[in-house]
């Protein structure tokens, strides 16, 4: 029953579609600033077909003070979120893809503050607008100067990109929560990519949180079964197919 319920929410959830990314060149086309260790170079077996996912030697802090290699996150575990107000907890609701040992390619930032993070190219990122809110942008639009929202001593503090880099690594997973965001590496982020609006991402996403919900009240532990699986769970999947079909023109490509 939980499956049949889930595949009537793709169906309605269309608009936000998490996919792959297919063109490594237009990805690091037009990047000013940004520097490339491999501009041409795609062999030893590096996928160039792209996931929207962190790197998998990224870490994540929870609110109880420890932190997590991020492909280490389980169902339940808190981590700091912002809500575009002030810091909040957010559940861990489910791994939407991973890969320990696949090798590919990421836009590693580094900034003024010594934070650094690899995401793929079309995966969102909040940046600091000119009201001091968060905008979400693609990693591939970021440009030195970028403020970034910094977590630093449990605060919320700000800090600009100086370095932008085109690099290879091995191993990705993407962390859905409650929130629809959470800080990796001490940077937030979005936990949507390939789609132009980060809220109407989390908007649509919102029916899986509440079935979520229910099924942890039911007592149901993991019930997306997503814990220790490596691939892309088939939900984002099913979403991507749908979007490319009916509502193409909400996709980053």
């Amino acid at each position: 029953m939980l499956i049949q319920y889930l595949v009537i929410f793709t169906v309605f959830a269309t608009n936000f579609v998490n996919g792959y990314e297919t063109d490594f060149n237009n990805s690091t086309a037009n990047t000013t600033n940004k520097t490339s260790k491999y501009e041409s170079d795609r062999s030893n077996n590096v996928v160039v077909v792209q996931n929207f996912c962190f790197s998998g030697d990224s870490h994540v802090q929870l609110i109880d003070g420890t932190s997590k290699k991020i492909g280490e996150l389980q169902s339940g575990d808190l981590v700091y979120a912002y809500d575009g107000f002030k810091l909040v907890s957010a559940e861990m609701i489910m791994m939407l893809d991973r890969q320990a040992s696949t090798k590919t390619i990421f836009h590693t930032l580094k900034t003024e503050s010594d934070h650094q993070l690899s995401l793929t190219s079309y995966h969102l990122i909040a940046i600091v607008s000119s009201n001091g809110k968060p905008t979400y942008k693609p990693a591939k639009d970021l440009q030195i100067h970028d403020r970034l929202f910094i977590l630093s001593n449990n605060q919320l503090v700000s800090s600009p990109i100086v370095e932008i880099i085109i690099d290879i690594k091995t191993g990705y997973y993407a962390p859905f929560t409650s929130q629809g965001v959470l800080f990796v590496n001490g940077i937030l982020s979005s936990c949507y990519a390939n789609v132009k609006s980060h809220d109407a991402a989390h908007f649509y996403m919102s029916s899986l949180k509440w079935l979520y919900y229910i099924s942890r009240f039911l007592m149901i532990n993991d019930p997306f079964g997503t814990s220790s699986k490596d691939g892309i769970h088939w939900i984002p999947r099913l979403m991507f197919e749908f979007g490319q079909r009916f509502r193409p023109s909400t996709l980053l490509l």
